[in-house]
C-alpha cells in the first residue's frame, strides 16, 4: 500500500481542518470521515459575485446580487424566545438605506462596526416600505476579493459556507489525486488531468472554467462506473481458465421449431433469436439482456433457444451428459407458471423438466436436487432456491433469469457465482478471487483502492507477479494481489501459508512507527510478513525466487499442507520468463469433463465451464440507463407486438366517476370477464391514507355481492397463493383484490379489467407492468387509475396517452430520477454528482471510448 492510499484514507481531525471536536463528530455522523470523503463533497452550484452595485435603487428582488455600502448602524437585541437578533442598517452612495437581519450571529458584533465599508451578498426583498435582506453574506471591502464562490450542500447541520471555508486546507491533497482515466483517453478527448478538474470545481477561476470541470468530471464518473461492467464482459471473453459450450446455429432445426409453433413470430423476435444463437456459438459465455415490453413474447424466445441448444447438443454428444438449462424467476407464482407453460412444447421434443422452489417439502426438494446433479433433468424452473449452495448441475450450459432487475445486485452476483461453481470449480492456479480463502475483516473503503492498485501495478510488482509467483512451484499456494486486511492493503497474500509479501517502494509516513504498528497487527492475526525491495526484484528475480521457495518450504513443513517435491523446484531461466500455464484439476472436474462424457475438447479439460446467461426483463429501461447499469451485457430489445393485439384503454378516475366505473365493471363481469384490483398496502395503515388489499377485499364484497371476490398478497403462504391464482385462472374468482404480487408474469387471458387504487403512489413503469396483466386475450381490455384526495399533478395522464412502455420509462426517469424508479442500492447505480444518466449521447460516447481503449489493451 503506497503513501497516496494512506493519505486519502487519513481520518479527518480537528488539527487538519482547524476546527473543534464537535464539528469533526458531526462530519463523521454525516458519513464524512476521511480526506477523500471531504474532497468528494463537490459544490452543487457556483455563485457569481463579480457584479457589484453601489446603488440600492438598482436592486433586483428576483435574484441574488452583491452590494457595496457603508454600515450606518449595527445593533442587537433578544427576542421573546431568547434568540439573538442582529440588525444592520446600510447606506449607499445616494444615502438610501437597506436593513440586514441575522439570528444568533454574535461574532458579527465583534467583526463589524459603524462606518465599515462592506460588501453584502444575498436576495433583497421590498416590504413594509423598505429594502431588506435576511441572512446575507457579509465581508469587509477589499480590492482582490473572491468573485466566484462554490456553493456546497449542508452536511448534518454543518453549513455549506463552513465547508467552503475549510476546503482550501486540503489543497495539497487534491494535488496528489490519482489519475482515473487512461492516458490515451485524456489525449483523445483533450481533457485536463483529474487533479486540475477537481481543483477547478473547488476553486474556479471563471464560470467557463467551472463548467468545463463539471463536464470533465461527469465524463469521468460515467467512465469509471461503466468500465467495471464492460471490463467484466471483456474478461469473460478473453481470460483463460474458463470456457462455455459452443452451440453451433442449426438453421434448419430453428426453422422447423418456428414452423411448429401455433402462431407466427414477429420480425423482432426473429432478430433477437439470431442475436442470442450467434452469441452461443462462441466458446466464451454469452451475457445478454433481453428487454421486452409486456406481451412482446420474450418467454417463447427463451424456450426456442433452450430447445435448440438441447437438441443440437444431443446430436453432437449422443453418449455424453445432457445439456442443462435453468429458468429462474423472482417469484414462485411466476416460476410455476413458466413450468406449466413450458410442459407442452418441452414434452413435444421429449425434453425432461423439473420444478425447484422454496415451498417444496425437504424430501421433494432433495429429490429434485439429486435429479439435477445426476443429469436426469434437462430443464429446471425455479426461484432463488436455485442460488443455494446445495444445488448443483451435471452440465449446465444455459441460464435464463426472468425479471432480472427484481433480483438485488448481490442476488445476481451470487446466482452467477454459484452457477459457475456448481458446474466445475477449477482448483489451483494463481487467481485474484479464488475460493477457499480465509476471510480477514477489512475496511470496506479499501476495496476500491485495492481494485485500482491491481490495475496499476508498479514495474517490480509486475515482475514479481508474472515471473515469480506464476511459476509452477507457487501454484498450490493461491497468492492474491492487493489484498485488504484490516486497515491495510498488502501487496501479495497466501491464505494457505498465512504469508504476506511486501514490495517496498515509497517510504510511508513515519515509516518505523507505521511498520511496527502494522507488523504487530498482522502478528495478532497469525500472519507472517516478508519484504523485498524494488531493486532486489528488478536486478535479481532468480535469487528472490530461491529465497521465496525456501520460505514456503519451511512454512509448509510446519503445517499439514504437503510441500512440493524438489523435482517441482524449477528456477527461472532468463530465456524463459513467461507465465507457466499449469492447471490443477480436482477429481470433481475430472469427473465432469472425462472423455467418456463427450462434448469437451482437449483444450477445455480441467477448465471452469460457465453457462451462457440470458437476462430478461419486461420493465422497459431507457437506453442510457440500460447501457450504464448493465454494461457487462449486450442488449436486445423486443418492441414489436404480435399482430392483432389491442391497445388497453386507460383512464384516470375522479372520485365522482367511481359509481359509473362500478356499473361498467358489473356489466363486464356478467359477460364473463374478470378483474384485478390492486392496492398499495396489504393492511390498513394508521399513518397513510391509502387503500389496502385486505380492506378493499371487504369493500368489494359489499359493492359486488353477486360476484366471487378473492384476496392475494405476499404475506400468504406459497400454496395458498397458488390455489387462489389457480381459482382465478379457472374463473372461480371473478374479482381479485391484490397487492403488487401480480406485477410480473401472471397470465390470465380472460382478465380484461385492471383497477389500481392509490395509483399516484406507483411509478409509471410499475403502473405499466400492472396494466400488462390484462389485454392478453381476444377481448378489449381496460385499466382504471383511482387516486387519493391529495393527488394534484397530471403525471398519470401519460398512462392515458400511450401504451408504449419505453416512452413511459423515459418519462418516469425524467420525473423521478433513476434512484426513485429503480432503487439506487437495488440496481447498483452510484451516487453521481455531475453526470446525467439520462444523457444517452454522453453515456454512449463514454461506452464507445471504453470499448476502444480495452481493445487497444
Amino acid at each position: 500500500m503506497n503513501l497516496l492510499d494512506i493519505t486519502f484514507l487519513m481520518k479527518l481531525t480537528k488539527s487538519l481542518l482547524h476546527t473543534t471536536d464537535t464539528y469533526i463528530k458531526k462530519l463523521y455522523q454525516g458519513g464524512i470521515e476521511t480526506v477523500a470523503d471531504f474532497i468528494g463533497m463537490y459544490p452543487r452550484a457556483i455563485e457569481d459575485k463579480s457584479q457589484i452595485t453601489s446603488v440600492f435603487a438598482n436592486a433586483n428582488i428576483k435574484e441574488k446580487q452583491s452590494f457595496i455600502a457603508k454600515i450606518e448602524l449595527l445593533t442587537s437585541e433578544r427576542t421573546r424566545n431568547n434568540k439573538l437578533l442582529i440588525k444592520c442598517v446600510l447606506i449607499d452612495e445616494n444615502d438610501s438605506y437597506m436593513e440586514l437581519v441575522w439570528f444568533n450571529r454574535k461574532f458579527l458584533l465583534q467583526q463589524y462596526h459603524s462606518g465599515d465599508r462592506v460588501i453584502v451578498y444575498g436576495q433583497p426583498k421590498y416590504e413594509y416600505g423598505k429594502l431588506s435582506m435576511n441572512n446575507a453574506e457579509i465581508e469587509h471591502y477589499k480590492e482582490n476579493r473572491k468573485e466566484l464562490a462554490p456553493v456546497y450542500s449542508d452536511v448534518n447541520y454543518i453549513s455549506g459556507a463552513w465547508i467552503e471555508k475549510k476546503m482550501p486546507l486540503l489543497k495539497q491533497y487534491i494535488l496528489s489525486l490519482k489519475e482515473d482515466l487512461p492516458e490515451d483517453i485524456i489525449q483523445k478527448k483533450g481533457m485536463r488531468s483529474r487533479v486540475k478538474s477537481v481543483f477547478a470545481i473547488h476553486f474556479p477561476t471563471s464560470l467557463a472554467d467551472w463548467n468545463k470541470a463539471k463536464k470533465e468530471l461527469a465524463y469521468r464518473e460515467l467512465f469509471v462506473f461503466q468500465k467495471r461492467g464492460i471490463e467484466k464482459k471483456y474478461n469473460l471473453q478473453h481470460t483463460e481458465g474458463h470456457t462455455s459450450h459452443a452451440i453451433a446455429l442449426d438453421v434448419d432445426l430453428m426453422k422447423h421449431l418456428i414452423g411448429d409453433l401455433p402462431f407466427s413470430l414477429t420480425d423482432k423476435q426473429k432478430i433477437v433469436l439470431f442475436q442470442i444463437l450467434k452469441d452461443m456459438e462462441n466458446p466464451y459465455p454469452m451475457s445478454r439482456m433481453l428487454q421486452g415490453d409486456v406481451g412482446t413474447g420474450k418467454t417463447i424466445v427463451a424456450f426456442l433457444v433452450a430447445i435448440h441448444s438441447i437438441l443440437t447438443w444431443r446430436e453432437k454428444n449422443p453418449e455424453g451428459p445432457v445439456f442443462q438449462v435453468v429458468f429462474m424467476a423472482p417469484t414462485e407464482i411466476l416460476a410455476r407458471q413458466h413450468f406449466a407453460d413450458g410442459q407442452e412444447i418441452l414434452t413435444k421434443y421429449q425434453i425432461s423438466s423439473d420444478l425447484l422452489v422454496g415451498s417444496l417439502t425437504p424430501k421433494n426438494k432433495k429429490l429434485a436436487q439429486n435429479r439435477l446433479k445426476n443429469g436426469e433433468v434437462e430443464v429446471v424452473f425455479g426461484t432463488h432456491a436455485l442460488v443455494q449452495d446445495a444445488v448443483g448441475f451435471k452440465n449446465l450450459g444455459f441460464a435464463v433469469i426472468d425479471e432480472q432487475h427484481r433480483f438485488g445486485v448481490k442476488q445476481r452476483e451470487n446466482l452467477e457465482k454459484n452457477i459457475s461453481q456448481n458446474i466445475s470449480p477449477c482448483e489451483g492456479g494463481v487467481s485474484e478471487g479464488q475460493g477457499g480463502m480465509k476471510n480477514f475483516p477489512y475496511n470496506p473503503k479499501l476495496k476500491e483502492f485495492a481494485r485500482e492498485n491491481r490495475k496499476n501495478p508498479s514495474e517490480p510488482e509486475k515482475i514479481f507477479w508474472q515471473k515469480i509467483l506464476h511459476q509452477e512451484f507457487f501454484q498450490p499456494f493461491h497468492f492474491r494481489r492487493q489484498k485488504p486486511i484490516g486497515e491495510y492493503i498488502v501487496d501479495f497474500f497466501s491464505s494457505s501459508l498465512n504469508l504476506i509479501i511486501e514490495i517496498d517502494g515509497e517510504d510511508h509516513l513515519d515509516k518505523e512507527k507505521y511498520d511496527k504498528k502494522r507488523g504487530n497487527y498482522f502478528t495478532s492475526l497469525g500472519l507472517q510478513e516478508i519484504r523485498f525491495t524494488n531493486l532486489e526484484i528488478c536486478e535479481n528475480p532468480e535469487g528472490i525466487y530461491e529465497k521465496l521457495v525456501d520460505i514456503c518450504e519451511k512454512i509448509t513443513k510446519k503445517s499439514p499442507l504437503n510441500p512440493p517435491s524438489q523435482g517441482e523446484r524449477k528456477g527461472i531461466s532468463p530465456k524463459n520468463t513467461s507465465i507457466t500455464n499449469t492447471t490443477y484439476s480436482s477429481s470433481k472436474i475430472q469427473q465432469n469433463t472425462s472423455p467418456g462424457q463427450g462434448g469437451m475438447s482437449e483444450g477445455q479439460r480441467g477448465m471452469k465451464i460457465i453457462p451462457h446467461i440470458l437476462n430478461m426483463t419486461a420493465t422497459p429501461i431507457p437506453r442510457s440507463l440500460a447501457l450504464t447499469l448493465y454494461g457487462d451485457q449486450d442488449i436486445s430489445v423486443l418492441d414489436e407486438y404480435p399482430a392483432g393485439r389491442k391497445e388497453i384503454h386507460t383512464k384516470v378516475v375522479q372520485k365522482y366517476q367511481r359509481a359509473e366505473v362500478y356499473k361498467w365493471i358489473t356489466e363486464s363481469v356478467e359477460q364473463g370477464r374478470q378483474v384485478y384490483w390492486i392496492s398499495p398496502l396489504v393492511e390498513e395503515s394508521e399513518t397513510l391514507d391509502v387503500a389496502s388489499a385486505t380492506a378493499m377485499f371487504e369493500q368489494l364484497e359489499m359493492i359486488f355481492p353477486q360476484f366471487q371476490v378473492g384476496l392475494i398478497h405476499g404475506k400468504m403462504k406459497a400454496k395458498e397463493k397458488d390455489q387462489i391464482m389457480q381459482d382465478f385462472y379457472e374463473g372461480k374468482i371473478q374479482i381479485l383484490s391484490s397487492t403488487s404480487v401480480v406485477e410480473v408474469g401472471v397470465n390470465n387471458p380472460n382478465a380484461t379489467i385492471m383497477c389500481i387504487e392509490g395509483s399516484e403512489r406507483f411509478g409509471l413503469s410499475q403502473l405499466h407492468q400492472f396494466r400488462g396483466r390484462v389485454g392478453r386475450g381476444e377481448h378489449q381490455s381496460y385499466c382504471y387509475l383511482f387516486t387519493t384526495k391529495e393527488y394534484k399533478t397530471d403525471r398519470l395522464k401519460a398512462m392515458e396517452q400511450t401504451n408504449d412502455g419505453f416512452i413511459l420509462a423515459n418519462k418516469d426517469l425524467e420525473l423521478r430520477g433513476p434512484g426513485e424508479v429503480y432503487g439506487v442500492r437495488q440496481s447498483g447505480l452510484p451516487d453521481l454528482h455531475f453526470a446525467d444518466i439520462r444523457d444517452v449521447n454522453m453515456v454512449s460516447e463514454v461506452r464507445a471510448d471504453i470499448e476502444e481503449s480495452l481493445k487497444g489493451e
